[in-house]
């Protein structure tokens, strides 16, 4: 594929690229494989992967050098750091959230509206034992606040096969060692500012520096309990964009950690909207990307995450979405009134023009840092500290602690008129979610606690089951008048499915056809046999597209033609499979040639 990817902060757009595959390995063992440039470091444990999933005979005779990465206690080297608090702590208000004022004296923060951090770091989980890794543009793993936790020789610079993913001076990469920060910056060094998991080991990787798929899929596969992802398709589009490795993501859940899963975070992305609309000379906030419309953080086994700023609200780039399972502290931006995140930067970098309120005194931190990029890596280090406290959890059952501790009880009073609707509903097992929020912001105590009570009461998900229900197409998907919206809408029942716990519902349009997609509202509705509501996931709304470089509009966007597109919603958890599902598409137009679905497909997902 040749797909443009941008890592979802305000850095900028890397050229896409897609190189090509290397040569097959041949027959071994009987087997035929692909062996993916095995004969070099670089793609060692994309074999071990492979390796292991094809259980072949033998094959622990293949496997030197394929330890999992595994995080220690800081076994990293020395640094030069004078010990003692962390000066930049009290600015961290995504760990510890006080009521912090911005740098103009506003007030710009409501207290609590934090990760939890310290019900877990009192209970004495700092992450310790656990791997990170981070995936991203560069890493300076030679970073102070970094080096003490770094895993010495297990990060990969794809540019040249070696171990050092750090930026060279003058890229103006770093976005990768802000992220790194946030999950596992060392603590009680006297440095700068702490991680949210600051004794866990973490590695970088630095899949944007070539975009190669071979790359992004060994990094994707490496053997680690936690993986971060704060890179995605190009934001602020109105597509339907990005995927391409969910193999990758599908055998690390299955085969890493000896079969408990790499838990993989993803960042839902930054394009809700405020752009230019065609025809409007002010900057409108107007919907435009979605979560959903992104393939890769879409996917249902990676845990998409959202943004909320310092006030408890939905940030207001970020991408709202029923594929959103939680919500991380993203900040808003780096200006007066407003706070954005503190973390490690490269030292002495040059900074974004438009960070004009960051430090200039800490040439090796940044306190400008935003986006649905600094809300997973808190997430990811939230992870971390989960599987410290209990490490024989599996990756869904990290996923369903995380989902059903986070909080719904942090919103702020003043609602912000240009961020999405937060939207709260209660589905039909009781679970609060939002598509904004998911299933609320992630609260790192409670999550620790409740891994705690599985491990004493030895309890499990159970092994996963899956069930897939095909339902009839719509023949014509028409306008409506000037009037009203034209609805359409086709029904599947479920019964007998065995699936008492949903933990995830994937919906597959097969054959859709449309000028214009983007004026479609799609909903799925669950309900019971009596008609009773239990919960509905907005799949697709009218949005904008971009039709010219920064101008939007309702018309001009890309048509659809038998196109198959898988959307995922976390609405549902812990309903059961059973009763009826009903496929709703709403065409918003007044005129235009009418659209098609050929049909489309339920995958549930639960125990």
């Amino acid at each position: 594929m040749a797909e443009s990817v941008r890592t979802h902060s305000r850095a900028g757009v890397v050229p896409a690229s897609s190189g090509p595959l290397c040569g097959a390995g041949g027959d071994v063992m009987g087997v035929a494989v692909h062996r993916v440039c095995a004969t070099t470091a670089r793609y060692a444990l994309t074999w071990c992967v492979r390796a292991r999933r094809l259980a072949l005979p033998g094959a622990a005779l293949l496997l030197a050098g394929c330890d999992p990465l595994v995080g220690g206690d800081g076994g990293g080297g020395s640094v030069a750091c004078p010990g003692g608090p962390d000066p930049l702590f009290v600015d961290q208000w995504h760990l510890d959230n006080t009521g912090q004022t911005a740098l103009d004296g506003s007030v710009a923060a409501t207290p609590g509206v934090d990760l939890g951090v310290d019900g877990a770091w009192s209970a004495g989980y700092r992450g310790s034992g656990v791997g990170i890794a981070v995936l991203d543009d560069a890493v300076d793993i030679g970073h102070e606040d970094l080096r003490a936790n770094v895993l010495d020789g297990r990060s990969v610079d794809y540019t040249d096969g070696g171990d050092d993913p750090s930026p060279e001076d003058g890229s103006g990469l770093f976005h990768g060692t802000a992220v790194a920060g946030i999950s596992a910056a060392r603590d009680d060094n006297g440095c700068g500012g702490r991680g949210v998991a600051p004794r866990a080991g973490v590695a970088g990787f630095n899949i944007l520096a070539t975009e190669e798929v071979i790359d992004i899929k060994d990094a994707l596969e490496q053997d680690v309990a936690v993986t971060n992802n704060s890179w995605g398709p190009e934001d602020l589009t109105g597509e339907l964009r990005g995927g391409g490795w969910q193999d990758s993501v599908l055998g690390g859940t299955e085969v890493n950690r000896d079969g408990r899963g790499t838990v993989y975070l993803w960042a839902a992305g930054n394009g809700y909207g405020c752009v230019n609309v065609q025809g409007d000379d002010t900057k409108n906030c107007e919907p435009v990307d979605d979560s959903n419309y992104d393939g890769a953080a879409n996917y249902w086994r990676v845990l998409a995450v959202s943004a909320v700023n310092a006030r408890g609200r939905p940030a207001v780039y970020s991408e709202r979405g029923a594929n959103v399972l939680v919500a991380g502290p993203g900040g808003r931006f780096c200006t007066d009134g407003e706070l954005a995140v503190t973390t490690t930067f490269p030292d002495g970098f040059d900074r974004p023009d438009n960070w004009t309120r960051d430090y200039t005194d800490r040439p090796a931190y940044t306190r400008c840092f935003n986006g649905t990029s600094a809300a997973a890596p808190g997430v990811a280090g939230v992870a971390a500290l989960v599987l410290e406290a209990n490490p024989d959890l599996s990756w869904r059952e990290v996923r369903w602690i995380l989902a059903t501790t986070a909080r719904d009880d942090f919103q702020a009073a003043d609602a912000d008129p240009l961020a999405p609707a937060d939207d709260w509903a209660t589905n039909g097992a009781g679970e609060t979610v939002s598509h904004a929020f998911g299933h609320g912001l992630v609260d790192a105590g409670a999550a620790v606690a409740e891994a705690e009570s599985w491990a004493q009461q030895a309890r499990s998900l159970g092994a996963l089951q899956e069930e897939s229900e095909t339902g009839a197409g719509i023949s014509s998907i028409s306008a409506g008048s000037s009037d009203a919206p034209a609805e359409h809408s086709e029904t599947v029942s479920i019964a007998g499915s065995g699936i008492d716990t949903l933990e995830a519902v994937e919906v597959t349009l097969d054959g859709w056809s449309h000028d214009d997609w983007n004026r479609l509202d799609i909903e799925l509705v669950h309900e019971d046999g009596s008609g009773n509501e239990f919960s509905r996931s907005l799949l697709a709304e009218e949005h904008f597209c971009e039709v010219s470089a920064g101008s939007y509009s309702l018309t001009g966007c890309a048509a659809l033609n038998s196109q198959s597109w898988t959307f995922s919603t976390t609405h549902h958890l812990g309903e059961a499979a059973d009763g009826t599902w009903r496929l709703e598409i709403t065409d918003n137009r007044s005129s235009g040639e009418d659209g098609s679905l050929g049909s489309w497909t339920l995958t549930f997902h639960g125990h």
